[in-house]
């Protein structure tokens, strides 16, 4: 992200990344060149300020509600969830899976698809953090499958649940395949 982002996000020069600041309100949709696709591949980058707590007490319609702090991405038209880059405090406070039994589970429709970091680093999910299946892992790059062939675009969505002053999400880069 070269000091822009698309709209509705802003750039955020301190933070060298885009957010929304609108508590989940706000995406972007990314058009889908060549056709049909049924499977998804991508990576992100970002950063995170405040108290982020990755996945959270599930509430609503639970398919097509995202409760984390993080990144969201989905299949434009039908919100079917393709991947979750959720972010958490640091440590044992950070809500990701991998960090104690306590921390809350993804909602169903996340299942696998989600990778978790805690905003201790400096940028998220570019070295050891939660992944698939509750184990830490390294790799950088999503491989998803979606339900059923499609040619909408994918969704990405910022999502926190508390006012920009206590946690704060920032994309840093959106790579997809």
């Amino acid at each position: 992200m070269n000091g822009s982002c698309p709209e509705p996000w802003t750039f955020d020069s301190n933070k060298k990344g885009c957010s929304s600041y609108q508590q989940c309100s706000t995406s972007v949709v990314f058009p889908v060149p060549g056709g049909e696709y049924s499977h998804v591949c991508g990576r992100v980058m970002g950063s995170a300020t405040g108290k982020p707590n990755a996945f959270r007490t599930r509430t609503g319609n639970e398919n097509h509600t995202i409760e984390y702090d993080g990144l969201g991405l989905r299949v434009n038209n039908s919100r079917e969830h393709i991947w979750a880059y959720a972010v958490g405090s640091s440590g044992s406070n950070s809500n990701c899976p991998c960090y104690g039994t306590d921390a809350p589970q993804p909602l169903p429709n996340v299942g696998d698809n989600y990778y978790c970091d805690d905003s201790e680093n400096n940028t998220l999910w570019d070295q050891n953090y939660c992944g698939v299946f509750n184990n830490f892992t390294s790799s950088t790059w999503f491989h998803a499958r979606v339900s059923s062939s499609t040619t909408s675009g994918i969704e990405a969505i910022i999502c926190t649940n508390q006012p920009e002053y206590n946690e704060n999400f920032f994309v840093k880069m959106i790579q997809l395949m």
